[in-house]
């Protein structure tokens, strides 16, 4: 992310209550246990607990797994202060066995670890991932994971977000490159987090509003985060409509390829939790929060079927 960052082809109308449903069961499961027990939630079971039978057979055959996205994907914060991130701990292809990612999941059911080409630039807006796509294509890959956009909201100020339509733009380029060099590929597309839910968890904190401060996170959404004042309502409102609409974006792009499947607003729902914050920025995924990622993600695979 640029600073500190953050449906399936189903539709975003027609999954929300499916995806609020699997954010809540995660949710319950995240508050009774620790991270090394299994996956959370009935809808995001592991490759290790789920039968071979109900996992699509192309999973199966994956070698080569494309990231492309920011420093969510690169786990950034997810071990402690380290700004260049955890590669084991990422979600779509870390090793870490307490964040089951999509990686370990195929691995489980293909016997073997798929190889695993990161291509997320920390602190990148959707504009930088257009040429990492080329070296993402380039690697054959049977499985893209995307997860990207956070930067594009969290600017300096709303005037300065990323314009919906260019971001249009740029997503259905960066689709159209993916499908045309790599057309046997599935893609997953994770959402955007809804950020006013981290603001929500912190504002309250004078410790983690001092640490946004320091860090200068996300000022668009969580400048001034203790003010009600109508100015900054209606700021943090503008960087959640600009959220959705960026969703929105990516769910109707998607649609348009029958192997890309998005996460139907899935991330969005989730109702991240203190504990699957980091510590040390309370804005990146902790271990946990990958972990909550990966579920989310290997559930939309496992339904994508063939």
């Amino acid at each position: 992310m640029r600073r500190p960052a953050y449906r399936e082809g189903m539709g975003a109308r027609a999954v929300a209550a499916a995806a609020a449903c699997i954010a809540a069961a995660l949710a319950l499961c995240a508050c009774t246990g620790a991270p090394t027990a299994g996956p959370p939630g009935p809808a995001a079971s592991s490759a290790s607990a789920t039968s071979t039978a109900t996992v699509p057979a192309w999973l199966s055959k994956v070698d080569t797994i494309g990231m492309l996205g920011d420093s969510i994907s690169n786990a950034v914060y997810a071990c402690g202060a380290y700004p260049t991130g955890c590669p084991a701990d990422t979600w779509a292809g870390g090793s870490n066995p307490k964040v089951d990612s999509i990686a370990s999941r195929i691995a489980a059911v293909r016997g073997s670890r798929p190889r695993v080409v990161n291509q997320a630039l920390s602190g990148g807006e959707l504009s930088s991932m257009l040429p990492r796509v080329r070296q993402v294509v380039a690697a054959a890959p049977q499985l893209v994971t995307i997860m990207i956009g956070v930067n594009d909201a969290c600017a300096p100020s709303v005037d300065a977000m990323t314009p919906v339509s260019q971001y249009t733009t740029e997503f259905a380029q960066a689709l159209d490159e993916l499908h045309r060099g790599a057309p046997d590929a599935h893609v997953l597309v994770m959402s955007i987090p809804d950020l006013t839910t981290l603001w929500k968890l912190g504002r309250d904190d004078p410790a983690l509003v001092a640490q946004w401060k320091d860090r200068t996170t996300c000022a668009s959404m969580l400048a001034n985060p203790t003010s009600d004042a109508p100015a900054d309502v209606a700021r943090r409102a503008a960087v959640s409509a600009r959220i959705d609409a960026y969703n929105e974006v990516m769910a109707q792009a998607c649609a348009k390829y029958a192997r890309c499947h998005d996460d139907g607003g899935a991330v969005h729902a989730h109702p991240f939790t203190d504990a699957e914050l980091s510590s040390v920025d309370h804005f990146h995924p902790s271990v946990l929060g990958q972990r909550e990622l990966a579920a989310l993600g290997w559930h939309v695979l496992v339904r994508a079927g063939g």
